[in-house]
């Protein structure tokens, strides 16, 4: 990845992190395989499969058991043409012992080249007192669960160095 000049104003721990947060998700498979779940009830593979693009609250779940990042669940304020504002759920990284401005999304909205740093000088990302009642479903454990085994499977195969998550 090209580091550009206004990089040098972030911590290189936060430019490294981004850098392996890319690598992971450059390297996972387009959809991930997960059981299916009917009416809430978990099918076994050989009746169902699900086959999905994880969420943001999935991705960031996952990538913190492989690296050393809090997780934050909040809100992006997305300002329309005409002044219209529309609020969107969503979860972003800052890397653990960082000074929490800078912002590491690994699954960003609307962005479709991969994982994006912001400063939280430019108020991109609202929130962090948010508790999302979605994500403590069985459903989402087994999507973070798949998720992880994919993220196991893309640090294996592009060997790809990391300090245990503290």
């Amino acid at each position: 990845m090209i580091r550009p000049k206004i990089a040098e104003t972030v911590p290189k721990k936060d430019w490294d992190l981004l850098t392996k947060i890319q690598a992971i998700i450059e390297g996972l498979p387009p959809l991930i395989e997960t059981p299916a779940f009917i009416f809430g009830i978990r099918m076994p593979r050989s009746t169902a499969v699900s086959h999905s693009i994880p969420s943001c609250h999935v991705v960031t779940r996952a990538l913190s058991k492989f690296l050393p990042v809090d997780i934050h669940d909040g809100y992006i304020r997305e300002l329309r043409y005409g002044g219209e504002e529309k609020w969107h759920e969503h979860s972003w990284l800052t890397r653990k012992g960082g000074n929490g401005k800078v912002i590491i999304d690994p699954w960003p909205l609307g962005v479709v080249t991969g994982p994006a740093l912001f400063v939280q000088d430019y108020c991109f990302h609202f929130g962090n007192d948010c508790t999302f009642l979605h994500t403590r479903t069985k459903e989402f454990v087994v999507q973070v669960a798949a998720l992880r085994l994919e993220i196991r499977k893309v640090i294996k195969r592009q060997k790809i160095p990391l300090r245990a998550a503290s």
